[in-house]
């Protein structure tokens, strides 16, 4: 998902791009729909266990665990993504992916914005040796039309 929206500062106009993944659901909805599938499961297992079939259970039980893991990692990169920052001053590009969050400040007169014309290309953000890759979490077409919009941007701000 790409979103931008631009807002005043004490230091002039700033304008935020946010890349981020698209899921469907966040870490909280996620808890919720496992606690519910928990719920129903025990309750199945649990008519079947009164019936004499007793095995139910712990079948019941391991595919919990296996969902409990699949769902854990889902939420916990559900909200993985990238917020880029211009303002006159700076560029900070903050990138959050998992429990890992990095956040880099650059100076927007000497930044270079430079993508690949093969598909899938990576987008690099390059200013005095360093290089950051941004738009991770968003598909080509808004890879390139974040890359348009923050090129056209850097030239404003210098």
């Amino acid at each position: 998902m790409f979103r931008v929206h631009e807002s005043e500062t004490a230091s002039g106009k700033q304008r935020v791009w946010m890349l981020s993944r698209n899921c469907a659901l966040t870490p909280r909805q996620v808890g919720a729909f496992y606690l519910s599938l928990v719920a129903a499961s025990t309750v199945i297992a649990t008519f079947f266990l009164l019936r004499g079939a007793w095995m139910i259970l712990p079948f019941s039980f391991l595919e919990m665990v296996a969902l409990g893991v699949a769902l854990l990692v889902y939420a916990r990169h559900a909200v993985d993504g990238e917020r880029v920052s211009l303002r006159r001053d700076a560029l900070e590009i903050e990138s959050i992916d998992g429990r890992t969050r990095r956040l880099t400040h650059l100076d927007p007169r000497g930044v270079r914005v430079e993508m690949d014309a093969r598909p899938r290309a990576a987008l690099t953000v390059v200013a005095r040796g360093e290089r950051v890759v941004v738009g991770r979490f968003v598909c080509e077409r808004e890879r390139r039309r974040f890359a348009r919009e923050l090129r056209h941007a850097l030239s404003l701000a210098g």
